[in-house]
């Protein structure tokens, strides 16, 4: 029996790992085994939209979800660069994306 330990993986080491062992008889491999390597979420991105003159919608898009479901998404806003940020707000999403009412 023997082992292969994987350090310091990354992003880019996400994948199917499989072995193969070999003699004079023959060779096999290994059913594959998943490597994903679980991140911060990244890429966050806000687009607001314009709906009425006294109504926007933010709409919040994660790029990469660091390999991991992605459990909430809060949306915190200020009026007119005020001095003080308003509270975080959850957002209804799906997936990956969100949009959040701002009236």
């Amino acid at each position: 029996n023997s082992s292969l330990t994987l350090s310091s993986v990354q992003r880019g080491d996400n994948g199917q790992y499989t072995c193969t062992a070999s003699n004079v008889l023959n060779t096999d491999t290994s059913q594959p085994a998943i490597l994903k390597v679980k991140e911060q979420p990244e890429g966050i991105i806000v687009t607001m939209t314009s709906i009425t003159s006294t109504e926007y919608h933010a709409t919040v898009n994660v790029g990469f979800t660091g390999n991991l479901l992605i459990t909430a998404i809060q949306v915190r806003y200020r009026i007119d660069m005020g001095p003080s940020w308003g509270s975080w707000a959850p957002v209804g999403f799906t997936g990956t994306q969100g949009t959040i009412v701002i009236t």
